[in-house]
């Protein structure tokens, strides 16, 4: 199947889409939309949720996706109130690049995520790390385009026994796709 898949990749040259397609959407978060779809995952349990309702859950420790698509970089998104079951808090800063506070934070604590005193392991109130990524089911392909935000704990670390964290698995592929390309 990966070799169906480079040969295609040879074939189309690897053309890149422009504008604001499911994917994109997806991994975006759905530009706001009451209507998006994403994978939640909490209390150890898979959830689908569509338009802010839970409508689905699978109960596994793994589930099987396909990624159609991710953020370039991580994000940053801090609370300044603690989770509270049941009671939705909105964030007070975010960053989609990890880099500064996105344009629409009223009152960021910082300048940029280097210098902010959330960003820093072991703060009191700490900036949490995440992946945005966008995904389709493996038994239905053409179907839903779904967000999934993978935490910093899926995301880094290192390869143990055959299992990858996101990032380096990434890079994995990354290296794999560039040899089967020369």
């Amino acid at each position: 199947m990966s070799n169906d898949i480079i040969l295609q990749m040879k074939q189309q040259g690897l053309a890149v889409q422009t504008g604001l397609d499911a994917d994109t959407l997806a991994v975006a978060g759905g530009g706001g939309q009451q209507g998006s779809k994403r994978i939640s995952i909490r209390g150890g349990v898979f959830r689908k949720v569509v338009g802010g309702k839970e409508v689905a859950n699978i109960e596994d420790r793994h589930m099987d996706v396909i990624i159609t698509k991710m953020a370039h970089t991580a994000s940053r998104t801090f609370y300044a109130q603690s989770y509270k079951e049941g009671e939705k808090i909105s964030p007070a800063c975010w960053s989609s690049d990890s880099r500064v506070p996105d344009a629409d934070v009223q009152s960021p604590p910082a300048k940029s995520c280097d210098t902010c005193p959330h960003s820093v392991r072991g703060a009191d109130k700490q900036c949490r790390l995440s992946w945005r990524t966008a995904v389709v089911l493996p038994d239905n392909p053409g179907g839903d385009v779904l967000q999934l935000v993978l935490p910093a704990t899926s995301t880094f670390g290192k390869e143990d026994n055959g299992k990858y964290p996101f990032r380096p698995y990434v890079q994995m592929l990354a290296r794999i796709i560039s040899v089967l390309l020369e």
